[in-house]
Order: C-alpha cells, then structure tokens, then sequence
C-alpha cells in the first residue's frame, strides 16, 4: 500500500493540486476513524508537510464542508500545536465511556498543559460543562496539574461573541479561553520567522488564561516578542549592507539585498538525507520523523 509520506517525498507536486479531502480518500479506507490507517497516513503526512500546505487545508475544512471536515480540522490544529513548541497528545474524534473525549492536550516547556476542544464555528452554543469535565477527569487520572492546566477552545470561524459571552457568564471564565484558528496560524508564522529561543516561551504563555486588571504579564509578553523582530530585523539590514554594492567597479555587487539561499539548502539537505525538514524558525529546520530530530541550520 503507498502512504501519503511516500507519495509526499517522491511527488511533491501532486499535493499542490489536491484538498485535504482528496487526501483522506486515497489513505487506507478512506474514512478518518481512531487509531485506523487513514488516520495514521493522514497525521504522518501532515508532521512532514510546510506550513503554507497546513494553512491550505485549513482552510479547505473551513470554506467547504464535508464528511470528515471536522475529524481533519482537529488533525489540522493539533499539528499547528506542534509547530508551536508544544509537546501534543492527540484526543479521540470521537469520545466514549471508556475514554476522555478532548481533541488534544498541548503541553508546554513549562509542564502548563493546554486542554484542547475544537470548533468549527460557534453557531451552536457549546455545553462548556462538558468540556470542563474533560479536564476534571485528567487531574483525577493525575495527567494534568490542577494549577498548571486550563481549557482551550479552537473556533475556525473569527466570530466568536456569542462564545466568548457565554464563557464570560460561566463559572469556567477563569480555566477557558478561546482563540480562533486564523490566531494560531498567526503565531506559527510568527514562531517560523523568530530565531530566538524565547519565542516559543513567548506564544505559550499568552494562551494561558490571563487576569487582566494588571496587565503587566501581556505587556510583557508584546514587548519581548517585538524586542526579538527588531533583532531579526537589524541582522538582516546589516546582512543586506555587507552584499549591497556602491558601483559596478571589481569586486562590487550592484545589488541592495542578499541572495536568500535558505530553502535551496534546505532542499538539498533534506534530498541528501531522506527526509523532509520543517520550518521551526528563521534559520532553524527539523525532520519531523519520531526519534531523534536532525536539526538544520542555514546562515
């Protein structure tokens, strides 16, 4: 049986013209259940695939409902979760009586543990004493602290009043936040163009439920993100300088900008190893194989 990786690594091409739909239907049987093959190729693959394939597909599951749209989506976020610096435990697609029916546990570098629950849309009001009781049960079973864990809901949709109403009004305002989809692909753009290691410190702790009366922790957490893009920003001008040319004289390069040869290296790299590299930061790549990482990194 081909696996959706093996198509990925031998024929890139054929993902550009393909949906996520498309994908669920030629993996195993075609139809996403817990622990079957299609799922297992489906979250393979998706571990392997550049960020701009992951946003694609999210919003394919958004824009265009079908039958597994949602059990996709879920795959989809957890694995945006990933590349957000969190070590993920994918949930269940569909909960039982013998199991505990979240999307995903998002653990962070500091043991915070992130309970994850994702939505389509907040149309329909959630019953978020369900979603509480998930947790509930993890800090009984002892896989999440009581002060180190807190729900998170996913939206796809960007409108999230009704929700966020609703959350305000409940006695889980203080262990609930919301973040719509659009918000996470952000913070992973953001992840994927810092270098440095603060960053992922950074995104995780403005998910954590915040008391805002005193600000002091957001700001914070702004401040640092932008202190490190104006680092970035003042490497690559110097970077530019040293490239840029005053005439056309020897030895002169008439040019303001320096070649980018990041994803040609990249590319080669990964053709000599076997194995495709992930964006993990502006000069930082990683395979995505389960074991030992091969970490990249291209000046």
């Amino acid at each position: 049986m081909t696996r959706l990786l093996d198509i990925w690594l031998e024929q890139k091409s054929f993902f550009q013209t393909k949906t996520i739909e498309q994908l669920i239907s030629i993996a195993g049987d075609g139809r996403l259940r817990d622990g079957n093959e299609t799922s297992i190729q489906l979250q393979e693959v998706l571990s392997n695939l550049p960020g701009d394939r992951i946003e694609a597909y999210i919003d394919h599951c958004l824009s265009h409902a079908f039958q597994h749209s949602g059990l996709a989506l879920q795959d989809l976020v957890n694995e945006v979760g990933r590349r957000l610096g969190f070590t993920v435990e994918p949930g269940y697609y569909r909960g039982g009586k013998s199991r505990i029916g979240f999307d995903g546990i998002w653990r962070a570098d500091d043991g915070f543990a992130f309970i994850i629950e994702v939505k389509t849309t907040d149309a329909y009001q959630l019953n978020l004493d369900t979603i509480a009781t998930y947790r509930e049960k993890l800090i009984k079973e002892g896989r999440v602290g009581q002060n180190k864990s807190s729900n998170l809901i996913v939206v796809g949709r960007k409108d999230t009043g009704g929700l966020e109403a609703q959350t305000r009004g409940s006695r889980h305002a203080w262990d609930t936040r919301i973040v719509s989809v659009a918000a996470l692909l952000k913070l992973m753009r953001i992840k994927e163009n810092l270098s440095a290691s603060s960053t992922v410190n950074q995104i995780q702790e403005i998910l954590k439920p915040l008391e805002y009366t005193r600000v002091d922790r957001l700001v914070d957490v702004i401040f640092e993100t932008s202190e490190d893009l104006q680092t970035e920003l003042k490497t690559e001008h110097q970077e530019a300088s040293v490239f840029a040319g005053s005439g056309n004289g020897p030895g002169k390069r008439n040019q303001s900008h320096p070649a980018n040869y990041h994803q040609e290296c990249v590319e080669r790299i990964s053709a000599f190893l076997k194995v495709p590299m992930i964006k993990q930061g502006r000069c930082t790549y990683s395979s995505a194989w389960l074991g030992p990482r091969k970490i990249v990194h291209c000046e």
